[in-house]
C-alpha cells in the first residue's frame, strides 16, 4: 500500500520535481530516498536551480523517549561536484552539512518503514553534470550511510520551458501548496496519481502539453530518445504509449504552475515512463520532461492476488484456534478475506497509515521459508521454516562446531539479540532438516 508521509508542506515556489530516485544503505534494513530536479533559479544569471529532497523511515533511526514524547536527531551532508570541461576530475563546488529532528508521541511510531522524515535544500548552480554525495548520519547511533549518483542539471534558456515533474502526495488549492513524495513508487489501489509541474515563458505564448506514460520492457530499456539541435523526437515504434492525452495552456511571462492527474485503471504493475512534451501550434516539441514510475501492487492487491485460503492456513503460528475458526468460518472468499484484513488490522503497529509492517514481515517470511525450504511439505510448515517466521533470520548459521560430534548433516541458528539457538537436524539425508528440541524448551536458551 502506498506509503503514508508526514505532512510536509511546499509553496510552489519551492518547487520539487524529481530527476533522479536513489535508494542507499549499507545493509538491507536501512535506506534512505533522495531525488534531486532541475527548477528554474530566480537569480537569473545564467544558473539554474538543483533541488534535492530526502526521506528516511523512522524503523531507520534511533529514538529516545524524552518526557511524553520519543526523540531521534540526524546529521546529513551534501557534497555536489561539478564536471568542468577540460579537466580531469569534478570540483567540488558545494558541501553543505544541517541537522533534522524528528519527534513522534508514541512507541509504535518509532518503528514504522512508512512514517518519513523529509528534508530539502536548494542549490543556483551552472547547468552542466554533477556528481552528488549524500550522507545521513544517526546522532545517537553514530550509523552513517552514504549515496553517491549523477544529475544533468538542466539549462532554462529558451522562451519556454518545464521543469521536471514531480509526484505529490496531496494539493492544496486554497493555500498554492503541495506535499511532494520522495521516491517513484505509486499504488494500484488508487484510481489516478497527480503529477506538479511549472511552464515557464518569456513573454505570453500558447503551448500544447501533451502527457504521456510509456510502459518500459527490459529487453529494450528505456524509451529512445534523440536530441537534435536541443529539440526532441521520439521513436515510436519503439515505444508502448499506455496512455497519452494534451490540453492547450496560455502561459504568462514568468512561472505558472500546472497540476495533472494521470489514471491508473487497467495498467499493469512494473517500470513506465512519465513525459511531458510542450509543443506548438504545429505540434512541434519546444521542450520535454521525463521521469521514471514504478507502479506497485498495495497490501490489499497483493493478497488478492494470493490464494487466500493459503493465506489464512499460514495464520496458524500466530493465530488462535478460535481465530483461525472464526475466519474459515465466512461462507464467502470475500468474507474470508475481509476477516482475514481485520485479524491483520487488529496487529497493525502504525494503524494511522496505510501500510501494516508487520503482516508485510510475517508473509515475506512465509515465502522466503517457501523459496529455500519447500520439500516432502511447504517450506513455512518445515521446522526451519517455522523458526524463521517467528523469529526471522537468524544471526549466525554453524555448520561445523557443535561440541558433540553429529554424523549426519546439520545447522545451529543462533538469535543472539534473544539469547536462542535451535539445532537441525537432517537425519534422512534427503536435505529433511529437524529441530531436535522443541522450540520452547529451555535448552534452547544460550548458556
Amino acid at each position: 500500500m502506498h506509503h503514508a508521509k508526514s505532512c510536509v508542506v511546499l509553496a510552489f515556489l519551492l518547487l520539487s520535481c524529481v530527476f533522479t530516485h536513489v535508494s542507499a544503505g549499507q545493509s538491507g534494513s536501512t535506506s534512505f530516498s533522495v531525488d534531486v530536479v532541475s527548477v528554474k533559479s530566480d537569480k537569473g544569471d545564467g544558473e539554474s536551480r538543483l533541488d534535492l529532497y530526502t526521506s528516511l523511515p523512522y524503523s531507520n533511526l534511533r529514538f529516545l523517549k524524552e518526557g511524553e514524547s520519543f526523540n531521534a536527531n540526524y546529521d546529513l551532508t551534501v557534497e555536489i561536484f561539478h564536471f568542468v570541461e577540460g579537466e580531469k576530475r569534478p570540483q567540488l563546488v558545494e558541501k553543505e552539512v544541517w541537522g533534522e529532528s524528528v519527534e513522534v508521541a508514541d512507541f509504535a511510531t518509532t518503528h514504522s518503514s512508512s512514517h518519513l522524515s523529509f528534508s530539502n535544500k536548494s542549490f543556483d548552480l551552472l547547468p552542466g553534470r554533477y556528481r552528488l554525495e549524500v550522507s545521513v548520519k544517526d546522532k545517537e547511533t553514530q550509523e552513517s550511510f552514504t549515496t553517491e549518483f549523477f544529475t544533468e542539471l538542466k539549462a532554462f534558456d529558451r522562451s519556454i520551458t518545464v521543469s521536471d515533474l514531480i509526484l505529490v502526495d496531496d494539493y492544496s488549492e486554497t493555500f498554492q501548496s503541495i506535499t511532494p513524495k520522495v521516491g517513484s513508487q505509486v499504488y494500484d489501489d488508487e484510481s489516478t496519481f497527480k503529477v506538479f509541474y511549472e511552464l515557464y515563458a518569456s513573454q505570453q505564448e500558447t503551448v500544447n502539453v501533451q502527457f504521456q506514460l510509456i510502459r518500459t520492457a527490459n529487453s529494450r530499456g528505456l524509451p529512445v530518445l534523440r536530441w537534435i539541435s536541443k529539440l526532441w523526437q521520439s521513436n515510436d515504434a519503439q515505444e508502448n504509449i499506455t496512455y497519452e492525452n494534451s490540453r492547450p495552456i496560455t502561459v504568462p511571462p514568468g512561472r505558472l504552475p500546472r497540476l495533472v492527474e494521470i489514471p491508473l485503471d487497467g495498467f499493469e504493475v512494473g517500470e513506465y515512463m512519465l513525459r511531458a512534451i510542450v509543443q506548438d501550434g504545429e505540434n512541434n516539441a519546444l521542450d520535454v520532461s521525463e521521469r521514471m514510475i514504478t507502479l506497485e501492487r498495495s497490501d490489499r492487491a497483493e493478497f488478492e492476488g494470493r490464494d487466500i485460503d493459503a493465506a489464512i492456513a499460514q495464520l496458524r503460528y500466530v493465530a488462535k484456534p478460535k481465530e483461525l475458526k472464526e475466519i474459515r468460518g465466512a461462507k464467502t472468499k470475500k468474507e474470508r478475506q475481509d476477516r482475514f484484513m481485520a485479524f491483520w488490522e487488529k496487529r497493525d503497529p502504525t494503524p494511522d497509515t496505510p501500510e501494516n509492517e508487520h503482516m508485510q514481515e510475517y508473509y515475506l517470511r512465509i515465502d522466503f521459508a517457501n523459496r529455500h525450504y519447500t520439500g516432502p511439505s511447504s517450506g513455512w510448515e518445515t521446522d526451519r521454516g517455522h523458526t524463521l517466521v517467528l523469529y526471522g533470520e537468524p544471526d549466525q548459521v554453524d555448520r561445523s562446531s557443535l561440541e558433540v560430534e553429529i554424523s549426519q548433516p546439520y545447522e545451529v541458528w543462533y538469535y543472539n539479540r534473544i539469547n536462542r539457538r535451535f539445532i537441525f537436524v537432517d537425519r534422512s539425508g534427503g536435505g529433511h532438516f529437524e529441530l531436535i528440541k522443541p522450540m520452547w524448551s529451555e535448552r534452547t536458551f544460550i548458556r
